[in-house]
């Protein structure tokens, strides 16, 4: 099952929706979770022009002042959901991959810019995963870096990346190797390493071979997207 995650900054402009939409055919996805989405009122015929091919299900949460909203995407064919949890800065789906017939959970993740808010949100998202089972995948942007190197002509916060490291070991989540490009966010010449996608160990497990890799972001202002792409037999 391959997935995108991708921070949108809309979902209003056409040109950005029909780059979506190939991709969604190039990659072969199945779920995508788009961040920023910046809408407030979400329907089929707007999201039609994301996905372009075939049945669709989705699920999504508002943005709340300027910014942030949620949305995932994906293929009943291949996914059955069945049940969907709504916070303020991230979605919850989850289901069983049509084959394997295991239980697998894709939490969306818009993260706040404020530290204190971050800070609940880590706490959050860390009980949210403790209750459950099964695979998991945590992506999305995550407005935090792990590393000094994940940063390029910007500040990096020592406190922020520890935090931000004590809240995966502490989820027991895990990162792949990042292919294809080393940043995912771009203002001039300001780079960062901020969209993420990570997994549990049941999932490292079970797909020991997937690929992670950065997308060109072509239509986006000055995101990247992120593809992880499960190379096993569900």
């Amino acid at each position: 099952m391959n997935i995108m995650s991708l921070n949108s900054r809309g979902v209003g402009l056409r040109a950005k929706a029909e780059w979506v939409r190939r991709l969604c055919v190039q990659q072969q996805l199945s779920l995508i979770m788009l961040q920023e989405t910046l809408n407030s009122n979400l329907d089929g015929e707007v999201l039609e022009r994301f996905w372009g091919r075939g049945d669709f299900q989705f699920e999504w949460v508002g943005f709340v002042g300027r910014s942030g909203g949620v949305l995932t995407v994906w293929d009943p064919a291949v996914f059955t959901l069945l049940e969907v949890k709504k916070f303020a800065n991230c979605l919850l789906v989850s289901g069983i991959i049509k084959g394997s017939g295991v239980m697998s959970h894709y939490l969306n993740v818009y993260a706040p810019k404020n530290q204190v808010e971050k800070r609940n949100l880590w706490s959050e998202i860390s009980s949210i995963i403790g209750v459950g089972d099964g695979f998991w995948t945590v992506a999305g942007d995550f407005n935090s870096v792990r590393l000094v190197s994940d940063r390029r002509n910007s500040k990096f916060s020592l406190s922020t990346a520890q935090e931000f490291n004590g809240f995966i070991d502490d989820a027991n989540l895990h990162e792949y190797s990042l292919k294809g490009r080393r940043f995912t966010y771009v203002v001039g010449d300001k780079m960062s390493r901020i969209a993420k996608i990570f997994a549990n160990w049941n999932f490292f497990m079970d797909w020991p071979n997937a690929e992670y890799l950065a997308l060109a972001r072509e239509e986006l202002d000055h995101c990247y997207s992120l593809a992880s792409k499960s190379n096993g037999t569900n």
